[in-house]
């Protein structure tokens, strides 16, 4: 609750002065004191509280009664939103606070191309340079080339290739289609969201796109007109036009800032999830191997597959194969020769493995703060063969547990859990 409000009160006052930058760029300078556009007159620092004065002052000047544009509460409150919604994020509380100016400069951004139908280069190279930044330092946790490589191509230079649409469109169009702002909005999306997310996040920008601009189309249409004219010959409706043609000019860097947003925050509020099932799939790929009969070595067939998770490793789990001892237990690699391990995965970005769970048989409750969990899967059936705490549940079937579980924990204490019952069954519980 705290860090809600914390970053709430820090989105209104961003609003506005986003407000503040979005007025005046190119036209005066951004300090100095804020004046009323009609009058003139010095605003007191009592209304200037950012959405309460608004409504306080009933959107008009105290001192003159002009309207005061609705543009000012909503900056700051749909600022103080993303904000708060960053801000209850699972990611890492630096990563939330790098978050905080791509996304208000990508809000300034939308309304500014609203207003002007235009977008400041300043801006958005600046959200193109913080989302690359970003981008290249999630190179750090890579150990091998391999790693290095395919994080270059679905980050910094995979994104770059979600511009290559709109760029097409600018050039076969000399610029009549597509503005190049918004090639360079695109580029920084690319870098910021990578490839698959950015594509994603372009096509439901023209999605968007489409939804707004095909009815603003039809009621500025001869049709609509008609129908007006035949269903409503008097009353207010009559003055419902649109003023919008085929050649209007409609910006599409808002469609692309919402587009933006709405994906890069379902992506931040679902990679604890994401870790769940990626965690719940390699369980599931052990399991068909085991009952499938994957191959191990040159002619072994007959060997079962698991999954093994420790605590004293939380950010890495191992699938192996059961080749040495045909325990149940992963016996890692005792030599170049002989070696269970197929795969590791690490798990990044300051998630981790917070606690493993196992449940006996014969009615038994749960216990947490087991150590080891080695989960087993062997033909013919798609059972589970789970062991806790090093003790063979295959060569001792007393051992054997019911159900395991293991529990993801993100940067922020946000947890979920994988369970794997004894019947093959793999879900993810929050």
């Amino acid at each position: 609750m705290g860090e809600a409000i914390f970053f709430g009160l820090f989105g209104l006052i961003v609003g506005s002065f986003l407000n503040v930058l979005i007025l005046r760029w190119g036209k005066q300078r951004v300090t100095g004191r804020s004046a009323c556009v009609s009058c003139g007159g010095r605003i007191a620092w009592y209304d200037l509280i950012p959405v309460i004065s608004w409504i306080l002052l009933r959107g008009r000047c105290r001192a003159c009664g002009a309207k005061i544009s609705i543009q000012y509460v909503l900056v700051e409150a749909g600022t103080a939103i993303l904000f708060v919604l960053i801000g209850l994020s699972s990611l890492p509380l630096l990563t939330r606070l790098a978050a905080l100016p791509i996304a208000a400069l990508l809000v300034a951004i939308a309304v500014y191309d609203l207003r002007h139908t235009l977008i400041p280069d300043a801006w958005v190279l600046t959200v193109a340079g913080l989302a690359l930044l970003s981008s290249l330092l999630s190179l750090a946790g890579q150990e091998t080339l391999f790693d290095v490589i395919l994080t270059l191509f679905f980050g910094p230079v995979g994104g770059s290739l979600v511009a290559l649409p709109l760029f097409g469109f600018w050039f076969f169009s000399h610029g009549t289609w597509m503005g190049f702002g918004d090639v360079k909005l695109a580029l920084a999306m690319g870098w910021l969201l990578g490839i698959v997310s950015g594509l994603e996040a372009l096509f439901l920008a023209f999605v968007l796109g489409a939804a707004i601009g095909i009815p603003l189309l039809f009621f500025s249409s001869r049709a609509w007109e008609l129908m007006r004219a035949r269903f409503t010959p008097t009353g207010a409706s009559q003055k419902f036009r649109g003023r919008f043609t085929m050649k209007s000019e409609v910006p599409f860097g808002p469609f692309l800032v919402a587009a933006t947003l709405i994906i890069w925050l379902s992506n931040m509020h679902g990679l604890v999830e994401n870790l769940a099932y990626d965690v719940a799939l390699s369980v599931r790929q052990a399991q068909v191997y085991g009952i499938a009969v994957r191959r191990y070595g040159a002619t072994n067939f007959s060997i079962g597959y698991g999954m093994h998770f420790a605590i004293d490793s939380p950010t890495t789990y191992v699938l192996f194969a059961d080749a040495l001892s045909a325990n149940g237990l992963y016996d890692g690699c005792p030599d170049s020769i002989s070696c269970e391990l197929v795969e590791s995965t690490d798990i990044l970005r300051g998630y981790h493995i917070a606690d493993l769970c196992a449940t006996a048989g014969g009615g038994g409750g749960e216990v947490c703060g087991v150590q080891k969990l080695d989960i087993l899967f062997k033909r013919p059936e798609p059972d589970a063969y789970i062991s806790a705490n090093g003790v063979s549940g295959v060569a001792n079937p007393g051992a054997l547990q019911e159900r395991g579980r293991i529990v993801l924990e993100s940067p922020r204490a946000d947890r979920i859990s994988v369970i794997v019952e004894v019947a093959g069954q793999i879900a993810t519980q929050p």
